[in-house]
């Protein structure tokens, strides 16, 4: 019983990395130059847990004796190695994302001057229109 609760844990997981195996390949083209290499690395990591996962499975239904311990062990290990990647990247992924969002508000904050200098021109300018009408209609052309 604890052997087949055992294989559909690890089939699940093994569906699911897979199919984040697929999605990971989707997205490689939107990947930085700069972290391709790191998001490879991320890649093979992910196919080395689907064989973790797919030789566990094997074993167990095989019944082939090998150590299980040192299978488990060394995929714990890899694990550790993914985490590790992946809070390096999400670190940086959050540094870009505060450099890009600070850039945006200088943008904004720039523009919203030049508007505000465009907005006070506009409104000399109407204002002024609305004197030269007023002196206009005081002195009719032609006197």
């Amino acid at each position: 019983m604890t052997s087949i609760l055992h294989i559909i844990f690890v089939g699940v997981g093994a569906i699911f990395l897979a199919a984040s195996i697929s999605l990971n390949f989707g997205k490689n083209k939107q990947v930085p130059r700069d972290l391709v290499g790191r998001w490879r690395l991320l890649t093979c990591l992910m196919i080395f847990f689907l064989f973790g996962y797919c030789g566990y499975l094997y074993l167990q239904l095989s019944r082939y004796v090998f150590p299980l311990d040192l299978l488990t062990s060394i995929v714990f290990l890899g694990g550790a190695f993914f985490v590790y990647l992946i809070i390096g990247l999400s670190i940086e992924t959050i540094r870009r994302i505060n450099e890009a969002n600070e850039v945006l508000e200088e943008r904004v904050e720039a523009r919203t001057l030049q508007l505000a200098a465009s907005n006070e021109r506009l409104e000399d300018e109407l204002e002024q229109r609305k004197k030269n009408r007023g002196t206009s209609s005081i002195f009719p052309c032609g006197t």
